[in-house]
């Protein structure tokens, strides 16, 4: 099945730009789209090592080795209250450790500054999130 699909047609005009149209499946058009977007995160993710900022990703693991780390400080640790300053300094120990043993295996990694890597931690953590957890999908 076909549809039509809003592109550049080559045989229109630059006086009939709304003519233009590309005949494809769904399956076509969603893997363009695909395409389009793996590419949009590559510029992104480039931008981010180009500022020294740490991948978000990279980001979430460090924070959890950090909470884990104050957990298995001793026997009762998941009785007693968390201390956050020790998390968020954990983290940012935790992310800059990674960033020297990266760059120690591959010297064209970044080295990661403690401001930057502050800043990323505040934006990923003290940011309100784009869409509430009550809209999220728990499944």
């Amino acid at each position: 099945m076909h549809s039509f699909i809003p592109t550049s047609n080559p045989d229109a005009g630059p006086e009939n730009v709304a003519a233009r149209y590309y005949r494809g499946t769904a399956a076509a058009h969603r893997a363009r789209l695909r395409r389009q977007n793996a590419g949009h995160q590559r510029l992104v993710r480039e931008r981010r090592r180009d500022a020294g900022e740490p991948d978000p990703g990279l980001l979430d693991r460090c924070i959890v080795d950090a909470l884990r780390s104050v957990l298995l400080r001793c026997e009762d640790s998941v009785s007693r209250p968390v201390d956050l300053r020790l998390v968020l300094s954990l983290t940012r120990e935790h992310l800059l450790i990674r960033s020297i043993r990266a760059q120690k295996l591959d010297p064209s990694t970044p080295a990661y500054d403690g401001e930057v890597v502050m800043a990323a931690i505040r934006k990923r953590l003290f940011m309100k999130p784009k869409r509430p957890l009550h809209a999220r999908s728990l499944a």
